[in-house]
């Protein structure tokens, strides 16, 4: 009896579909990965700050802040041009209009492009005051806020761009008057 010896003929690795199903996967991956960091490294979110424990331990000397303005009766009115070039102030209550004013709007995710500026006051009769800002970039919405140069009190309010370029600022913690008991 004859033995029949068949040969295989075994194709290289390369050439096997079984190899590129294998190897799809990590192959894949690394690109991946690469984007990933790209995306993470280049857009730091500065949404948390750096000394958040000190922060949280300072919030009532901000709230003491806000209560000055109430106990001051401290409100503004904001009139933004319509090119966002420029902001006029109306303010009233108890302050002292010698000392300089400050103005700052905030971004609520992109420190970039904070502005804050000193505000020339232009007629003192009516309080008003003026400042010049950088172009503002289209966003939704800003933190605006009004403070005296040594920092006791303070009025602020979000800014919502789609309601208008005016905006009222009022303090936002009232003077806490504790009740005796009867």
């Amino acid at each position: 009896m004859a033995v029949l010896k068949t040969q295989s003929v075994s194709k290289p690795w390369y050439k096997e579909a079984w190899a590129w199903g294998i190897l799809s996967g990590p192959l894949l991956v690394i690109p991946a990965g690469l984007i990933t960091y790209y995306i993470a490294a280049s857009g730091a979110d500065p949404l948390v700050s750096d000394d958040y424990y000190k922060d949280g331990k300072n919030i009532h000397l901000q709230m003491d802040r806000d209560s000055a303005a109430s106990s001051h009766h401290i409100q503004a009115k904001v009139l933004f041009s319509p090119d966002g070039s420029k902001v006029r102030v109306f303010l009233q209550g108890d302050y002292d209009p010698k000392n300089t004013l400050h103005f700052s709007l905030q971004h609520p995710t992109m420190a970039q492009y904070d502005q804050a500026v000193a505000l020339t006051l232009i007629n003192a009769d009516a309080k008003l005051y003026e400042a010049q800002l950088k172009p503002l970039p289209p966003m939704n919405s800003w933190y605006v806020r009004i403070e005296n140069d040594q920092a006791t009190w303070r009025v602020q309010e979000k800014w919502l761009v789609q309601n208008g370029n005016s905006l009222a600022l009022t303090p936002k913690y009232a003077t806490v008057v504790a009740s005796s008991p009867k």
